[in-house]
């Protein structure tokens, strides 16, 4: 039986939980000795009976291929998919008010309910959702996943959940929105039982090293945004004086008058001056 849009959204089985971007690499899997995650893993598994906690299937004996586009002996010459196994999930709590990520549970999944969780980063390249809104091009994307013995999530999504693609749909989106949402903040990380495990110190380099990315990764991004404005006279007489000033006396012009935003940061940039860069590229920014 389907479910219905709206009232069962909050109660699917299968869910998409994305991790925020500012923390999505600090992972159990990632602080930990090998040795003492192959340990917790193990355990994390024998306690679901080896099995995926969600859709319950046991991977090693799980078909090859279900999927309609697929005969039986391209089924054979897949034979990669017989390694599929099971796979750690980490299950976080977020406290909003405190701004605290907090380690909840660890779950034994099959990959696909494992990328599934993980939406964003199993679906990367793709052309984004209006392969839904365009029902022959989805099919064609069926047939290829199939075909090329890829995982199809939407697929497995609405056979674990009983749904249909417009639950599928509006599912994502919500999650992606929360995503969003959840990652303009900076996160304490409180990993539940196993906290006592973690090297703090460690743990505060990564955090430090993740939010040094992120703010270059922004700021390139504002750049490319930017990059191609010339400066006008009256641009640049819009420009803070204070900015102006420091300009003027880094660069020994009286002014950047028919210069490239791109230019002028790129000299900044090369001379360490980053905070003037930020004040440049913040001005302009907001008067987009």
């Amino acid at each position: 039986m389907q479910a219905s849009t709206g009232s069962n959204l909050q109660q699917i089985k299968l869910t998409c939980e994305p991790v925020p971007l500012t923390t999505a690499t600090l992972s159990l899997g990632n602080l930990l000795p090998s040795s003492r995650w192959e340990k917790i893993r193990k355990e994390t598994y024998a306690k679901y009976n080896y099995r995926c906690c969600i859709c319950g299937i046991d991977p090693s004996v799980e078909p090859i291929v279900k999927s309609k586009f697929v005969d039986e002996e391209r089924k054979q010459e897949i034979k990669w998919l017989r390694k599929r196994r099971l796979e750690c999930h980490e299950e976080w709590e977020y406290n909003e008010t405190e701004s605290v990520q907090r380690l909840s549970d660890l779950l034994s999944l099959c990959s696909r309910c494992h990328q599934v969780k993980h939406w964003g980063w199993a679906s990367q390249g793709r052309r984004g959702y209006d392969l839904w809104d365009d029902g022959e091009k989805f099919m064609r994307h069926v047939k290829c996943n199939a075909e090329a013995g890829i995982v199809f999530l939407e697929e497995h999504f609405m056979d674990v959940n009983g749904c249909d693609l417009q639950i599928l749909k509006e599912h994502v989106r919500q999650a992606g929105d929360l995503w969003i949402k959840r990652s303009r903040f900076v996160w304490a990380i409180d990993f539940g039982e196993y906290d006592h495990l973690i090297d703090k110190d460690v743990l505060r380099n990564c955090l430090s090293e993740r939010k040094t990315k992120l703010k270059e990764r922004a700021k390139q991004r504002a750049i490319r945004r930017i990059a191609n404005i010339q400066v006008s006279e009256w641009r640049w007489r819009a420009i803070p004086q204070e900015v102006r000033v420091s300009l003027c006396s880094t660069l020994g012009k009286g002014s950047v008058v028919n210069q490239s935003i791109g230019e002028i940061v790129e000299t900044l940039s090369s001379r360490n001056l980053e905070d003037l860069e930020y004040q440049l590229i913040r001005h302009f920014l907001e008067q987009r």
